[in-house]
């Protein structure tokens, strides 16, 4: 019984050193995977960020047209600091995307 199960046990194991070898790492993820991987990173690091630039840049450029002349240098001045801090917060995202599909396409 004893040289019956050694021999079922060394067959095993000689039988696995054969199949470990075999086995493939996995490949890349898709481009499509990425894409979607990426897209969430980067509205995950910046969702706030977007927002906070946009408000900053509209206080700003509102007290820059208000120390330049009245109320319609006030108005211009908060939409353009608006529309530059959406910009910038664009720009953040665009990077933290490119950063997010690289790093998932390069896992392996």
């Amino acid at each position: 019984m004893k040289k019956v199960m050694s021999l079922i046990l060394s067959t095993a194991l000689v039988s696995s050193a054969f199949v470990v070898p075999l086995t493939v790492p996995a490949e890349a993820a898709s481009k499509s995977y990425c894409r979607a991987y990426a897209k969430n990173y980067a509205d995950k690091k910046t969702s706030r960020k977007v927002v906070r630039n946009l408000v900053i840049g509209g206080l700003v450029g509102g007290v820059l047209g208000a120390v330049v002349g009245g109320r319609t240098s006030t108005a211009v001045g908060a939409a353009g600091g608006a529309a530059t801090g959406v910009i910038v917060g664009d720009s953040k995202w665009q990077k933290y995307y490119n950063r997010g599909y690289t790093n998932c396409r390069n896992q392996y």
